[in-house]
């Protein structure tokens, strides 16, 4: 519940990311981010879904940005960029469909863990939170709108074997 919010307009001038992580068979996911200026995150709305070529993911993703919104660099799943037999990598087919890509280079899962934990901490009141009494709020802020992450990462669970850091 701390980490969630109804959506609020979140102000033209933060910085505009978005995450992608591909699937088929498992739900592709893409993620629209507005970093504030004390750098806060704030997940300001999703894609979600199964069975989806990666032609159709992309327009999917410029369809649900407005025409105004200025994304500064999509990060995506460094996979998209394998080549599978004569197939052209997952991320090629995205570009050419108006959707460039840069490869996440996030080094693991442990790692990109560690850096949600930081996140999911507290810190100094934002002005949404201060604004109602807060003194301390997370650093990262998810529009409840975003229904299917916010049910997807809790429910996350931890490896039993290998890497303890890492997720199931």
């Amino acid at each position: 519940d701390r980490h969630t919010l109804d959506p609020i307009s979140l102000p033209a001038a933060w910085r505009r990311y978005m995450g992608i992580d591909w699937g088929y068979a498992a739900p592709w996911a893409a993620l629209w981010l507005a970093v504030d200026e004390d750098e806060r995150v704030w997940v300001y709305r999703e894609l979600y879904a199964k069975q989806v070529g990666e032609a159709d993911q992309a327009r999917r993703i410029l369809d649900a940005e407005r025409p105004t919104e200025n994304v500064a660099v999509r990060w995506a799943d460094d996979a998209m960029w394998a080549t599978r037999g004569d197939a052209k990598p997952i991320a090629a087919v995205y570009a050419e469909h108006g959707v460039p890509l840069t490869p996440a280079g996030k080094g693991g899962r442990a790692p990109g863990w560690q850096r949600l934990r930081s996140y999911l901490a507290d810190g100094p009141a934002c002005p949404h939170h201060r604004a109602q009494g807060w003194e301390m709020c997370p650093r990262l802020h998810v529009f409840r709108t975003c229904g299917d992450l916010v049910r997807e990462l809790p429910a996350l669970p931890f490896a039993t074997s290998g890497d303890p850091e890492d997720v199931d």
